[in-house]
């Protein structure tokens, strides 16, 4: 391997995976708390559904929806059975990690300063991008927005 390919390949390592949207993310982690009872159930409840038509919806017995809240709750679900559960209320699964509080990120380099000679990394000052808003008259207005702000 090349001299100059070895230090891209660190130069990319070097870079923050979370980017611009790192801010974004921890502000998300603060303000998105989980539910008491996990969010299937609160979706579930909200949407006024039944254990037994969502786990129709599945192809399973009741009892099989009852467990996949049950193991939300205890943070023992998959990521591919809380994706199905999602999928049957309606709802897509938003999964991302951010560094834990308190935790300092390594200076990043990005690709193009590394590979200029002698240049000098300045920390970004990019802002991150603002939420969305749901639109009017979605499931995420009323109680379970508040649930999350």
């Amino acid at each position: 391997m090349d001299g100059g390919m070895k230090q891209r390949r660190r130069a990319r390592a070097a870079v923050e995976p979370w980017g611009a949207e790192r801010g974004a993310l921890e502000a998300a982690r603060d303000v998105a708390k989980t539910p008491a009872g996990g969010w299937l159930r609160v979706v579930r409840d909200w949407r006024g559904t039944r254990q037994k038509d969502l786990a129709a919806q599945l192809g399973t017995q009741r009892q099989a929806w009852a467990q996949l809240e049950l193991s939300e709750q205890r943070d023992a679900i998959s990521l591919y059975s809380l994706r199905k559960a999602a999928k049957a209320l309606g709802c897509d699964v938003v999964y991302y990690l951010v560094p834990a509080k308190g935790e300092q990120a390594a200076t990043a380099v990005a690709p193009a300063e590394a590979s200029v000679p002698g240049s000098v990394a300045t920390p970004s000052t990019t802002v991150p991008p603002v939420a969305k808003e749901a639109p009017s008259g979605s499931w995420f207005d009323g109680e379970l927005r508040t649930e999350l702000l």
